[in-house]
């Protein structure tokens, strides 16, 4: 990408802003150093056995666990952020994380494009529930036979219910050649995703969509007749005060200081440093956790009726209403009533991060990694977080262990796989049952019933159909996802 002169104009302004950002006050961290504490070394998993203590861990425990390199994290608390901090190290012998370095934020992206769409809604600028089609210049959607009795609305784009294929962006490599947007959109050389096109009737069904954002990506350059990336940068970041922060997928030399580098799932180094995302809407933002908070105590704001916020209370509140699988416009929904919380997650090749905000109560938390595998450990930080501020939801479950015949466990024992690509084992250990996944450390697993087994770290059903234990689903509590045990002939 060849950095313009407006684009320079902005990066000197991004770092102006980098030099004097200092994070959290000394104050600040006095008077949270209890609260602090307690979140560093209150880590718990998702689920715990009724009648037992809650097994809690320290951060530090967790990231060598977990091979985490570094993370970073920012609280909010009364409305307004308490306090952030920093952890580990940007690279292998590099320097340390502090709360002003920037991570790839992966699909946490999608919530500020979603943002960026509602403005030019409550603009009068394109309807929420058009034809998307029309208001498309430099790309439209091929005709078949899903698009000729339905449209695709900006709504579904932005919600995943536009019937629309590619679920993610595996990014490209240093050294790599960068599709353009269209190039992307068409499928066409060098892009490695196919061509973007509706797979099903629209609206009918959730099916998480990068593809989807990519063409909302587009949408918004046709209609400001701007880059994405400084259309962003004017409205959203620069509006949010999020000074650490930017959409280019070229970084300029000065901020290379600045940045963390990636990891692997098993804590080395991406080879060649971060991937670049020309899908920018889906993947594409450069942020740390300050800013991410700055940006979810802006949407809370605008819920609440306040002044000054990103966009109208109306607007909030339409972006915020569930459509379908507990997704919003632009994010993850739970709860209900007061307790309704609104969230993201994303990841990138060598980044993980994840972020959650009540819509009413001035709370919230930003975690970003510089690890693959750093969500897991994010889910973690955010149950310590709840617990040490007394949140209502997202603490760890409490679960009640069933009574199963013990001599059936070895029929559940075996190899399974799981949606593309995903593999764990089972295996009968004293008595009682316990799985393996790659790179994760094996674990017990607990009898609901004879059929339904789960896990305390990430609080996952395993379901087993009465087939002695050929197949089943897990169930996250949102997505079904099917497994089957492995023949020998299927093993690798």
């Amino acid at each position: 990408m060849t950095v313009t002169h407006s684009m320079k104009a902005i990066h000197l302004t991004f770092v102006a802003g980098l030099l004097a950002f200092t994070g959290a006050s000394a104050s600040d961290m006095d008077s949270n150093a209890a609260k602090i504490s307690e979140v560093e070394n209150g880590l718990r998993p998702a689920a715990a056995i009724n009648g037992k203590p809650v097994p809690v861990h320290s951060l530090r425990e967790e990231m060598t666990a977990m091979h985490v390199q570094g993370v970073s994290i920012a609280v909010i608390d009364h409305g307004r952020i308490a306090w952030s901090k920093g952890y580990g190290v940007s690279r292998h012998g590099g320097a340390p994380i502090t709360p002003e370095t920037l991570f790839q934020a992966g699909s946490i992206s999608k919530s500020l494009t979603a943002v960026a769409a509602m403005q030019l809604v409550q603009d009068g600028k394109i309807q929420l529930d058009e034809d998307v089609n029309g208001e498309l210049t430099s790309w439209h959607f091929p005709s078949n036979a899903f698009t000729k009795s339905h449209f695709v609305t900006l709504r579904q784009l932005l919600s995943h219910t536009g019937g629309i294929n590619v679920h993610g962006f595996e990014g490209y490599a240093a050294g790599a050649a960068v599709p353009t947007l269209l190039q992307v959109l068409n499928g066409s050389s060098p892009a490695n995703s196919p061509a973007i096109q509706v797979v099903s009737v629209p609206g009918s069904a959730w099916s998480y969509s990068g593809g989807g954002y990519t063409v909302a990506q587009q949408l918004i350059i046709d209609i400001t007749r701007t880059p994405f990336e400084k259309w962003l940068q004017q409205q959203v970041l620069i509006p949010a005060n999020m000074q650490h922060s930017t959409f280019s997928q070229v970084l300029p030399p000065e901020l290379a200081n600045y940045i963390a580098m990636p990891h692997k799932e098993n804590g080395e180094p991406v080879a060649g440093g971060p991937y670049r995302y020309p899908e920018m809407a889906a993947a594409g933002l450069w942020t740390t956790p300050t800013d991410l908070a700055k940006f979810l105590i802006s949407i809370q704001t605008a819920w609440n009726g306040g002044d000054g916020a990103l966009i109208q209370p109306t607007t909030a509140k339409e972006m915020l209403k569930l459509v379908k699988s507990g997704s919003s416009m632009g994010f993850d929904i739970g709860g209900s009533g007061d307790d309704r919380y609104f969230a993201k997650g994303g990841d990138t090749t060598g980044f993980a991060g994840q972020m959650v905000a009540f819509n009413s109560r001035g709370e919230g938390v930003v975690i970003l990694t510089n690890s693959s595998d750093g969500n897991a450990l994010a889910d973690e930080l955010i149950r310590s977080v709840a617990a040490a501020y007394h949140w209502p939801a997202l603490q760890t479950h409490m679960r009640s262990v069933g009574h199963v015949d013990g001599k059936k466990l070895h029929l559940l024992a075996g190899n399974y796989a799981y949606g593309d690509r995903g593999r764990f084992s089972i295996q009968v250990e004293g008595g009682h049952l316990s799985i393996k996944q790659i790179l994760r450390p094996a674990e017990s697993m607990y009898p609901q019933n004879a059929t339904t087994w789960f896990t305390l770290s990430d609080d996952e059903k395993y379901v087993f159909n009465d087939d002695n234990g050929a197949s089943g689903y897990i169930d996250d509590g949102g997505e079904r996802v099917s497994f089957h045990r492995l023949k020998e002939s299927e093993l690798k």
